[in-house]
């Protein structure tokens, strides 16, 4: 069991560390991560603007981060809890949690059912809030 918490911390770490040089370099102009949908169909896909909503959520921006990417406050309990039990049941017993292990299959369902409509309602005029600023 020490062996997988050391693994465990190693690779958050490590995740943590390149997320936060990417995230670094986004901020500062220095890199930037064009929607390829974006440019290929001129719509908006329900990523478009989530790093800037991630990088204004961290800065404590929580309505700016709202308004580039909505779907952020959706998505990240989902993974917030996913990632908390993947790394308990890793260091409690050794085996890596599948998504469709902690949520039934519905609920997968339902949340791609969710990032879809998501897509599509952005890009109506009547939505148009939704779409990224």
């Amino acid at each position: 069991m020490r062996s997988r918490v050391v693994k465990i911390t190693i690779l958050g770490i490590g995740s943590l560390s390149m997320m936060a040089i990417i995230l670094w370099l986004v901020d500062q102009g220095i890199l930037h991560l064009p929607c390829f949908f974006y440019q290929t169909t001129g719509m908006y896909c329900p990523g478009c603007g989530m790093t800037r909503a991630i990088l204004t959520f961290l800065h404590g921006e929580y309505q700016t981060a709202f308004y580039d990417n909505a779907l952020l406050y959706f998505l990240l309990p989902f993974f917030f809890f996913y990632g908390v039990c993947f790394i308990f049941q890793y260091v409690k017993d050794g085996k890596l949690l599948l998504l469709q292990e902690l949520y039934p299959k519905k609920m997968i369902f339902i949340g791609l059912i969710v990032v879809v409509l998501f897509g599509i309602l952005r890009n109506c005029s009547p939505f148009s809030f939704l779409r990224p600023i």
